[in-house]
């Protein structure tokens, strides 16, 4: 069945109660999708509320009627991605691709080796635009939840906030016994997990000495050095497949 997002659904929705598709999303579904009255598409808010639709249309407007509705609880554990701010426009992929691998918080950290400088006014656009990036590649994905992108914080008050997680790791070149499985076969129960990676370069000896005085776990994801837009994907893509074969994340 075909999802769509409309904006402001909210919980508070009635069976039977009629819902109003925009102009933008009328011509998709009915231009686009040949979708029309009596179809039945699944309409969402990305904070977890679904509803089960008819399409009814009078050439004039599109409704779709509730026929039933939930609502999907977030996935456990909740991911956070401490991102190294990168060069150029490799956050926009790196935002696009971790909404779609299962990233539920991105935080842009700026680190001691991380080369963009930003004013308070251009890191509010980029914010905004990544934002805007990671809610369409959720609606691509099929999301129930958007994630948040966070306003860039310094790299040493990241590694600060990594000792509020369940698990924390940061990935370091450097570290040779140390992989994601065999840290995620040592917890139990996890409702967090905080990942970091670092910008070009990676990160210096004091921030991972920084790390690990915070409870940081450092780990490595292979033998090859990986791209900074590369390595977060690997990780949460480990991550996630790791969880989803642990007793308890069937």
């Amino acid at each position: 069945m075909r999802n769509f997002y409309l904006d402001g659904l909210g919980k508070n929705r009635l069976i039977g109660e009629f819902l109003h598709v925009s102009a933008d999303d009328r011509h998709h579904i009915e231009c686009v999708l040949r979708l029309g009255n009596g179809d039945q598409v699944n309409f969402l808010d990305g904070e977890g509320h679904c509803y089960k639709v008819e399409l009814q249309g009078d050439g004039q407007q599109l409704l779709g009627k509730i026929l039933e509705s939930r609502y999907v609880s977030p996935v456990q554990p909740k991911i956070t991605l401490f991102q190294g701010l990168p060069k150029f426009n490799k956050m926009q992929q790196i935002v696009r691709q971790s909404t779609e691998v299962g990233v539920d918080r991105i935080v842009p950290m700026i680190c001691k080796r991380s080369i963009p400088k930003y004013n308070s006014r251009s890191i509010h656009k980029k914010v905004s635009r990544w934002q805007k990036i990671s809610d369409q590649s959720a609606r691509q994905s099929c999301r129930y939840h958007f994630i948040n992108i966070d306003p860039p914080m310094n790299s040493m008050s990241c590694l600060t906030e990594g000792s509020n997680f369940d698990l924390a790791i940061l990935f370091y070149e450097l570290e040779s016994k140390f992989f994601i499985r065999s840290i995620i076969n040592q917890k139990k129960t996890l409702e967090s997990v905080a990942l970091f990676v670092g910008p070009e370069g990676g990160f210096t000896i004091d921030e991972v000495e920084r790390a690990k005085a915070h409870g940081i776990l450092t780990a490595s994801l292979g033998h090859n050095i990986l791209r900074t837009e590369t390595a977060p994907i690997v990780a949460v893509s480990l991550l996630v497949y790791e969880l989803r074969h642990k007793d308890g994340y069937e």
